[in-house]
C-alpha cells in the first residue's frame, strides 16, 4: 500500500502552505501540489505538481471539476503508477501523525444533506480514494459535470454526490476535526483539546499563523 498526499493550493495560501509543510509530510505519504491555472502557487520543497482550475471559491463547476480532474491526475498520470492510494486535501489541513488506517473510500463527515444538495451527506478533506474506486469517481464525476449536476458549485457535496451515484458507502475518518475555518474561539479550544489528548491525527481548518499556534499550544 503506497499513498499520494495531493495538496490543492492557491496563490494567497503560499505562507499557510510553508507553515503547514513539516504537518504534510506527518503523514508519512509522498507529496504531490495542486495550484490554479491563472495564478501561480509556490511550494517550499521541489515536488511534482499541476493546475488545475481556476483561482477563484464557488463560481460554477469549477471547483467540483477541480477535485474530479485531481482525481484524474491520479490514475491518467504514470508518476502514480505505484501508487495504490490518493489523498486529496485542501491547503489548510494538517496531519499530526500518520493515519491509523487508509480506506478505500473515506472522508470526514462534515454535515448531512442541506436542501437544494442532493448529497445525503458533504465531506471534508482529507478525501481518499484507491485507484480502483479513484477511475469510478472520476467516470461518474465527468457524467454528472456534463449533465450540470455539480452541487452549485461545492466540492464537499459534490465528492458525498458522486459516491452516493456509485451506490459505494463513505468511511467517516475517525480522529479527524474539520471547520471551514477556525475562527471562531470555542473551535480552536476543542481542536486544542483533542490534540493534546492525541485524539485526532488530522485538523482541517487551519487557515492561519495565530489559528496554528493556538491549536497546538
Amino acid at each position: 500500500m503506497k499513498t499520494a498526499l495531493i495538496i490543492q493550493s492557491w496563490a494567497g495560501a503560499t505562507e499557510a502552505v510553508k507553515r503547514h509543510w513539516p504537518f504534510y509530510k506527518r503523514s508519512g505519504f509522498e507529496l504531490f501540489g495542486v495550484g490554479r491555472t491563472n495564478t501561480r502557487c509556490e511550494w517550499p520543497e521541489p515536488i511534482p505538481t499541476k493546475d488545475i482550475g481556476i483561482d477563484s471559491y464557488i463560481n460554477g463547476d469549477n471547483l467540483p471539476r477541480r477535485l474530479v480532474d485531481t482525481f484524474r491526475w491520479f490514475v491518467e498520470d504514470p508518476i502514480f503508477q505505484s501508487f495504490t492510494h490518493a489523498c486529496v486535501i485542501e491547503y489548510d489541513l494538517i496531519f499530526l501523525r500518520e493515519p491509523p488506517v487508509i480506506p478505500a473510500v473515506g472522508a470526514h463527515r462534515a454535515g448531512p444533506n442541506i436542501p437544494p444538495m442532493r448529497s445525503n451527506s458533504f465531506y471534508h478533506c482529507p478525501w481518499f480514494a484507491d485507484r480502483e474506486h479513484a477511475k469510478q469517481f472520476v467516470a461518474k464525476g465527468d457524467e454528472l459535470l456534463v449533465k450540470g449536476d455539480f452541487e452549485l458549485g461545492n466540492p464537499d457535496f459534490m465528492f458525498g454526490l458522486i459516491w452516493q451515484e456509485l451506490g459505494v458507502p463513505v468511511e467517516h475518518l475517525d480522529g479527524t476535526f474539520s471547520r471551514n475555518s477556525l475562527d471562531l474561539e470555542p473551535d480552536r479550544k476543542l481542536a486544542r483539546i483533542l490534540i493534546r489528548e492525541g485524539q485526532i491525527w488530522a485538523c482541517h481548518g487551519v487557515k492561519t499563523a495565530d489559528q496554528l499556534s493556538e491549536i497546538l499550544s
